[in-house]
């Protein structure tokens, strides 16, 4: 593989639509960060404990506007939000989308969607190395000590040692790891399966009827894979009024079951794709109610409700769900350009990751 340095792409919206660099209008920008501002990248956050202090901090991608959009990674401080460190630009816009990066043994790994994978150490700008991989990537993966294995989209693999950026074709994991806290498996249901995987359809197949055996009441729309032996599944009532309900399937049987809502419940609905979030200790699902989406939660021992509360607003532009994110001690509410930091245990609001003007 041949090492290889190139320089960042910057492009506009307005770029995007007419071809030429140009500054974006103001009508065009309401509600996008001040000049120098960082906003959230909508993406689902991701988790680690970078300054050591015992509380996870939180990492993903960032949108800085400097008249134009420059995607960047950064990582905020999981006590009080304060930003950690932040990468040089990474790209163009939309980078996010087809990007993968993950955290191994100390660096973080950005695979671009020009095929290109690069090495950084959170809070410093220099690239430590950069290889590239010939496709866009489709997964990175811890390689054993000092090295990290970028799987591609053509179902190869390249294996990179850390500490130079030496790089060999390798055989492809099926199984990933990474140096983060790994959040429970989301499986919505309209997720894709090559048609020619007909063993992966039936299996499929077979597990949505033990569950609508197991709950017969709830209607799934996603699973959430707590453990092998522990499911989470979000969807609605089945039959009259799509209620947004949530029930847990223990060893292959019911443990609870509830509507989402505390209140008023066929005044709701339910959110499209379902907004979700598991761990062992808890259950978070997402929701609507007129003008308000709320987050009700819940004891994964028992069911028990422990609090529903409205997402938090901010004074312009959108406040809806993208993603949710569960820590030990937060849960994190992605939206379009900030990231809300709550209180798992009583749903109160935090601190917020991100502008808007």
């Amino acid at each position: 593989m041949m090492k290889r340095r190139s320089a960042p792409l910057l492009l506009t919206l307005a770029a995007l639509v007419s071809g030429c660099d140009s500054v974006i209008p103001e009508s065009l920008v309401s509600g996008l960060a001040p000049l120098g501002g960082v906003q959230w990248g909508q993406y689902a956050p991701r988790f680690a404990d970078f300054d050591g202090d015992g509380v996870l901090d939180v990492f993903g991608w960032v949108n800085e506007w400097n008249g134009q959009l420059n995607p960047r990674i950064a990582g905020y401080d999981g006590r009080t939000g304060e930003r950690l460190w932040i990468t040089p630009t990474l790209g163009g816009l939309g980078e996010a989308h087809y990007a993968r990066m993950g955290l191994v043994g100390g660096y973080l790994i950005v695979a671009d969607s020009g095929g290109t994978a690069r090495a950084f150490r959170p809070g410093e700008d220099a690239v430590v190395w950069s290889v590239g991989l010939g496709e866009r990537a489709d997964a990175i993966c811890s390689g054993g000590p000092g090295q990290v294995i970028v799987r591609t989209v053509d179902e190869r693999a390249t294996v990179i040692d850390l500490t130079n950026g030496d790089a060999r074709p390798t055989a492809a994991p099926t199984d990933c790891r990474l140096d983060e806290y790994v959040q429970a498996r989301f499986r919505p249901d309209f997720m894709t399966i090559k048609a020619k995987d007909g063993e992966a359809l039936r299996a499929l197949s077979a597990e949505d009827e033990r569950f609508r055996e197991v709950a017969p009441d709830l209607s799934k729309r996603a699973v959430i894979d707590v453990s092998r032996e522990l499911q989470v599944l979000v969807g609605t009532k089945r039959g009259g009024t799509p209620v947004p309900m949530v029930a847990v399937v223990r060893g292959g049987r019911l443990a609870w079951s509830s509507v989402a809502p505390a209140e008023d419940p066929l005044r709701a609905g339910y959110l499209v794709p379902v907004r979700a979030a598991a761990d062992e200790r808890g259950v978070f699902v997402g929701y609507e109610r007129g003008s308000e989406q709320r987050i009700a939660a819940f004891a994964m021992a028992d069911g028990r409700r422990l609090w529903d509360v409205a997402v938090p607003q901010m004074p312009e532009g959108s406040s809806s769900i993208d993603a949710l994110g569960v820590t030990p001690e937060r849960l994190y509410v992605a939206h379009r350009t900030y990231l809300s930091a709550l209180d798992r245990e009583t749903g109160e609001a935090l601190h917020t990751i991100g502008q808007r003007r």
